[in-house]
């Protein structure tokens, strides 16, 4: 052998050994147990967690337009790894969480009645348009004012009353509805 390709052999020295840790799982029973013991919102997250494989902040961080009930999807974003991708929506849960989406919006609803309901603004977008937040939820409450207005008959097709705009006029009440969600940056899906 010539020098350039000599092989160093280390004798009587051993590779370390990566650690041998099993992962904690609940058995179905254990897990029933668990869940049998939350009410209300802890029950829902504590299931979406179990049911759809997701993590804790994962779960928290869920947005209305990320769940897809007709697939029975739920996108997540930026997970680990700071990578998308989907989950399923377990079949048992499709119900209580749109009621509880139900009962979020109504609360929605009520705060921007009362002048609260700013919107959440994600990464530094508060910080560079401090009154889009606001905005979006005045937009919001407009809105669910058309809808509920259009619903008994009191707003005119051809023009929205009340609608601040550039030089007063809103459009017409049926762009306004083709418009839907994204017309209120995505703050009307209720949650």
């Amino acid at each position: 052998m010539n020098q350039a390709t000599t092989i160093l052999t280390c004798s009587g020295v051993t590779q370390a050994r990566a650690p041998k840790r099993l992962p904690v799982v609940l058995t179905r029973d254990e897990v029933g147990a668990v869940l049998a013991r939350l009410e209300g919102m802890q029950w829902l997250i504590g299931s979406l967690l179990y049911g759809s494989g997701l993590r804790l902040m994962e779960c928290l961080r869920l947005r209305v337009k990320d769940v897809d009930f007709g697939r029975n999807e739920i996108l997540v974003r930026d997970g680990k790894g700071a990578k998308d991708r989907v989950t399923m929506l377990p079949i048992a849960l499709k119900s209580p969480l749109q009621a509880h989406l139900g009962r979020v919006q109504s609360l929605h609803r009520q705060d921007l009645g009362e002048g609260y309901g700013e919107v959440y603004l994600p990464n530094a977008l508060e910080r560079k348009y401090p009154m889009a937040a606001r905005a979006a939820a005045d937009a919001a409450a407009q809105l669910v004012q058309l809808r509920e207005a259009e619903a008994v008959g009191a707003v005119d097709d051809d023009r929205v009353r009340g609608r601040a705009g550039a030089g007063g006029d809103g459009g017409s009440a049926r762009q306004l509805r083709r418009q839907g969600p994204y017309f209120v940056g995505h703050a009307g899906s209720g949650a």
